[in-house]
């Protein structure tokens, strides 16, 4: 009788501490771009080899699973091997998204673009980083006058300002890397502060689709993009160096770029270029010469549907003024017009001599985004500018070497911005932007 018992106790603990293992784990696979359905997915349960694929429907079902935690493998030849941890608790339904077309083929590239789908308030023209290597010695104002439609405004050989519409200044925006330069609203003798070298595409927009990025742009809209980094292990970069006999100067400028396959990576780049006094057919333009440099870093890390990305940039520029264009009175410049040649002409130099300017622009931006199943893209953004412009005029005594007018604005902004894909003809653009703006102006008659 005692044994019985024994054993129907026995029995009752073994039950007791069974569980059900016929549980069910399905679900479907789909491309985190557009939701796409994948078919040929293969999905591992590392804790019991079991191993399936997706059908034509991009589903997948598992069997003889416990009430546990289980690390799944989802694999893809066109994506990324990704894994994932499941808790499995009865029949268990999930999904899983995979970057499609993450692997690039370098062996043939097909590049296209397309405008059916643009607005037609909407005037876009490009310039791509393998033309603006044809202006690798030159400014911006130089390449953007290449594009139709885009004129310049010069003061010299060496301010170089776009003009829209026989618009400029304030009236043509230009936005570097995302953010809304603050420079060159001064004055028509100011050129925007932007390395050409750091650009890889140049875009005017004019039109209706141009109040995206600024109201009071009536001219329209240059927009300066830094080449996009792959996702992947790379290390790469390129160096120009360009030499002209007219100014007997050069410039030099290179940079470099290390991506990982987890999105993270850095870019460094760096330009210098000197000239001395430009020379017409007969005679030297004294005083003409330019000493430019320049330097930007950038960091981030980014996946389709998150990143973050910091970004800064100096530039400083001297740029010598014309030594003739400096005019006492109505008499000299009678004496001026009235002349075949410039009324100073002076052996050539490297020297930048008043009258002159002294620019240096310093730019500092942090950038986030994510991406939120039915709802869109939201991005946040701060940066921050500091524009320091000293004009040096032809002074006598003490104060030769003292600057005539000495600017400097401040800029602090912040941007919020949401994009969402209302339906397949439809998507909506909005945003919120709040600026704070600090000017120091010495001496004050000057600003």
């Amino acid at each position: 009788m005692r044994n019985l018992a024994f054993l129907v106790l026995l029995f009752s603990s073994i039950t007791s501490l069974s569980q059900n293992c016929n549980n069910s784990l399905s679900g479907t696979v789909t491309d985190i771009h557009d939701g796409q359905l994948l078919t040929g997915v293969t999905l591992i349960v590392a804790e019991t080899d079991q191993a399936v694929q997706t059908d034509f429907d991009g589903t997948y079902s598992f069997s003889n699973l416990c009430n546990a935690t289980y690390y799944i493998q989802v694999s893809h030849p066109y994506c990324l091997t990704k894994g994932f941890t499941v808790r499995v608790s009865g029949d268990t339904k999930k999904s899983f998204k995979l970057e499609h077309h993450i692997e690039e083929l370098n062996q043939i590239t097909i590049e296209g673009k397309t405008y059916s789908d643009k607005s037609k308030t909407l005037f876009e023209n490009s310039i791509d980083k393998n033309e603006l290597e044809r202006f690798s010695s030159a400014s911006l104002g130089d390449a953007l006058k290449s594009l139709s439609g885009v004129s310049s405004l010069n003061t010299g050989n060496t301010v170089v300002k776009p003009m829209i519409n026989g618009l400029h200044s304030s009236r043509v925006v230009i936005v570097n890397n995302g953010v809304r330069m603050e420079d060159q609203e001064w004055g028509a003798e100011h050129a925007p502060n932007i390395d050409i070298n750091s650009v890889s595409n140049l875009t005017v927009l004019k039109g209706a689709g141009a109040l995206q990025y600024s109201g009071d742009a009536v001219g329209g809209v240059i927009i300066a993009e830094t080449s996009k980094v792959p996702v992947k292990d790379s290390l790469y970069g390129k160096s120009l160096m360009t030499a002209t006999s007219n100014g007997r100067g050069a410039a030099l400028s290179s940079k470099l770029t290390k991506s990982y396959k987890n999105g993270m990576y850095a870019t460094l780049q760096g330009t210098l270029k000197h000239f001395g006094d430009f020379e017409a057919p007969d005679y030297i333009l004294s005083n003409t010469g330019i000493f430019e440099r320049s330097a930007s870093l950038q960091v981030g890390f980014n996946r389709f549907d998150y990143g973050i990305e910091g970004y800064y940039s100096i530039f400083k520029n001297e740029i010598g003024i014309l030594a003739a264009s400096h005019l006492g009175g109505a008499r000299d410049q009678i004496r001026a017009i009235s002349s075949d040649v410039p009324l100073i002409i002076n052996d050539f130099t490297y020297t930048i001599n008043a009258p002159r300017q002294d620019v240096s622009h310093q730019l500092a931006t942090v950038k986030g985004f994510k991406r939120f199943e039915n709802f869109g893209k939201l991005s946040i953004q701060y940066d921050f500018q500091r524009n320091n412009r000293l004009e040096f005029d032809i002074r006598r005594g003490d104060d030769k070497n003292k600057a005539a007018s000495d600017l400097q604005l401040d800029t602090h902004t912040v941007l919020l911005d949401l994009e969402s894909h209302l339906t397949d003809a439809i998507t909506l653009k909005s945003g919120i932007m709040t600026r704070y703006q600090k000017k120091r102006c010495q001496p004050q008659h000057r600003c």
